[in-house]
């Protein structure tokens, strides 16, 4: 059977094409962040230093695209440190020292500002639940503990860069700014910084 010059002409200018089109990396139009941060959390009353780097977490993120370099996710990470207030107790020739945690969930907007870097900008509202636990004033040992817990909204920025790898996968550094509102006084965190470093998936 003859094959006409016209069909073959058109099969070998078809077929390649095809081939590049299916190897193509799709965009799956999600992407999702696992990081380990070094944290440095600020206290109301702490005497040691305004910010104390005492933790180091890991934290997490998802995000859907919404619009060209736009993604609308959730994150979720959680902050502990202990802290010197500065009240000395001469029966047991010590500091007081208060242990806090934080829980922080947020909605956050992340955008990618010029298309051909992978820096971003991030801003976003979450809920922090918060405890802390200092001793009690009574000489007895052990000495009891007052639990104080809270619920707290959070107010969070950040920035990065995200460094490819391979196709869906980079290297992400990041640094965070995050505020507990309502937080002025008691032993609680008032605020954090964090610095990332993470594996994205996109």
């Amino acid at each position: 059977m003859r094959i006409s010059p016209r069909i073959f002409y058109c099969f070998t200018l078809t077929f390649p094409a095809a081939v590049v089109a299916q190897s193509a990396p799709a965009n799956i139009g999600l992407q999702g962040t696992a990081a380990y941060a070094l944290i440095w959390n600020r206290a109301a009353h702490a005497v040691d230093s305004p910010y104390t780097a005492q933790t180091a977490r890991f934290n997490g993120r998802i995000a859907l695209k919404v619009g060209r370099n736009v993604y609308l996710g959730i994150s979720a990470g959680s902050w502990m440190y202990a802290a010197d207030f500065g009240e000395y107790d001469s029966d047991f020739g010590q500091s007081v020292v208060a242990v806090a945690t934080a829980v922080v969930t947020t909605a956050f907007a992340q955008t990618y500002p010029v298309r051909a870097v992978p820096f971003f900008v991030r801003a976003g509202l979450g809920f922090a639940s918060t405890a802390t636990y200092t001793p009690t004033p009574l000489q007895e040992i052990p000495a009891p503990l007052i639990e104080d817990r809270h619920g707290r909204f959070a107010l969070t920025a950040g920035t990065g860069i995200d460094i490819p790898l391979r196709q869906h996968f980079a290297v992400t550094l990041s640094a965070d700014y995050t505020r507990l509102t309502g937080t002025a006084t008691g032993f609680e965190s008032t605020a954090a910084v964090q610095l990332g470093l993470g594996l994205t998936v996109r």
